[in-house]
């Protein structure tokens, strides 16, 4: 578990996430919209891992090649 926060439909959030397989990376920033069905951020059998989520205002990702 990444952290537990009350639901804001108008609160923005980053999602950084490395692709297994390919060994690349993913960046989202987007609105998290509330369903009754269950969401799913990883995929089948694992194949992508969060390296981070935040729902800070202005998020900041640090990126070194």
């Amino acid at each position: 578990m990444i952290f537990i926060e009350k639901y804001d439909p108008e609160k923005c959030s980053l999602l950084y996430m490395k692709i297994r397989k390919t060994k690349s990376f993913t960046l989202n920033d987007s609105l998290l919209k509330a369903t009754e069905r269950k969401m799913d951020f990883i995929g089948e059998e694992g194949e992508k891992q969060i390296e981070l989520l935040t729902g800070d205002k202005y998020p900041r990702l640090d990126v070194a090649f």
